[in-house]
């Protein structure tokens, strides 16, 4: 291997020179580039654990869903007449509307 391929993770912020004086330019990464590359592949490591988790969340959560409507779907389609049938919901009321004039003033704090 040439000598100028030894050390790819050389501080030297110059570039290598070689007999031809060509520069290498695959001596110009620095740790400070390859640390930042680290960070950058620990992150999008993270991030895809992370990821998975949520979706791994989501796939149980979507199975309780689906148990619980089987069961809800089988317990209210028997045949049996003594079942209650289900009623609709009675439409909401909306309480009225309170005015801050009729709402009295709180007391005067004691005296000292």
């Amino acid at each position: 291997m040439d000598s100028s391929f030894s050390d790819l993770n050389s501080n030297n912020k110059t570039p290598h020179i070689d007999s031809n004086n060509t520069t290498l330019a695959v001596n110009c990464f620095n740790y400070e580039t390859l640390d930042f590359l680290n960070h950058v592949l620990d992150y999008s490591n993270s991030f895809l654990i992370n990821s998975t988790l949520a979706l791994d969340n989501i796939e149980n959560t979507l199975s309780l869903l689906e148990m619980k409507l089987n069961s809800i779907e089988t317990s209210e389609c028997t045949n049996d007449p003594s079942s209650t049938p289900v009623q609709p919901n009675e439409p909401a009321t909306i309480p009225p509307i309170v005015s801050l004039d009729s709402i009295p003033p709180p007391p005067p704090p004691p005296a000292l």
